[in-house]
């Protein structure tokens, strides 16, 4: 055999060998720049904000719609209010009947004390009995205690209509702060209740954030500052995009993303994107921490 096709034929496994070890050792290097692997779905700082219909209440109007944009402040329905403005009416009749009751007294207690004051002047000068004074100075005394019930009567309605005000207040749904209205309550007549159950959601103006799960094995490998590469599920047409974690959590639970019958062990990782992001919420991801 010639010499030269000798060695070729020695040489011929290095060659093979070198060959099938690039691609090996170039896919080892891409799972080593991460440290750990999580699934997450977007979610909105500080979470959703509900405004729940009262208990027995009836819708009786309601000002938004879905995607209608709110600010703190802003009416986003009325309740069926009769019942509340009906104690209101009730409540000013009263007051009016107890300061009309409130000014005779005082006009009678002018005219005790003027008629007390005269008899003991009689009485003092010996022109007058001296029983007569007191049944006058008596009856003031009288007149003075009719007039304290008539000012409590009258604070007592005051309260009471205070009372009715607040709960009228109170048949309005108000937006807690500026949101984007992502769900409302079904329309009913205003003579039938609504389930307390029932009510508005909102999406509040808020940075989006992370919700990552982490299993407990690379719970080490995960600490507040790190950063992520998150890749979002297929049917989203946008690249890679970069986060860092907030938090880590304390407490290892079940996974909500395991398919098994016991499922593994993981933490939650909250996470901030580096950059404000159109996402969806509630959309599922993929986070690649990096090592």
């Amino acid at each position: 055999m010639n010499s030269s096709v000798f060695i070729a034929l020695l040489l011929l496994p290095v060659f093979l060998l070198s060959g099938c070890e690039d691609k090996p050792a170039y896919s080892q290097k891409r799972v080593d720049n991460y440290s750990a692997i999580g699934r997450g779905k977007v979610d909105i700082k500080g979470g959703l904000v509900y405004v729940k219909m009262p208990p027995s209440a009836a819708l009786f109007k309601t000002l938004v719609h879905v995607g209608s944009h709110v600010k703190a402040g802003d009416i986003l329905a009325t309740l069926n209010d009769s019942a509340e403005k009906l104690a209101i009416s009730l409540a000013e009749a009263e007051i009016r009947h107890a300061e009309a009751s409130l000014n005779t007294i005082k006009v009678q207690l002018d005219n005790a004390t003027v008629d007390a004051n005269h008899w003991k002047l009689a009485a003092d000068a010996g022109v007058s009995e001296q029983q007569l004074a007191v049944k006058a100075l008596q009856k003031k005394i009288q007149i003075s205690a009719e007039l304290e019930v008539a000012k409590s009567t009258l604070e007592i309605y005051n309260i009471k209509k205070k009372q009715a005000e607040l709960a009228l207040s109170k048949r309005k749904l108000i937006a807690p702060q500026a949101a984007e209205v992502i769900k409302i309550p079904t329309q009913i007549a205003p003579n039938l209740e609504a389930q307390s159950a029932t009510g508005f959601t909102l999406l509040p103006n808020k940075p989006l954030i992370i919700r990552a799960e982490v299993n407990e094995s690379f719970v080490s490998q995960v600490h507040v500052g790190s950063t992520a590469t998150v890749i979002p599920d297929s049917g989203f047409k946008f690249g890679e995009l970069k986060a860092h974690v907030q938090s880590v959590g304390s407490l290892l639970r079940g996974s909500y993303w395991s398919e098994n019958q016991q499922p593994s062990r993981v933490i939650e990782v909250v996470l901030s994107f580096d950059r404000p992001q159109k996402l969806l919420v509630g959309q599922n991801l993929m986070v690649k921490f990096d090592g």
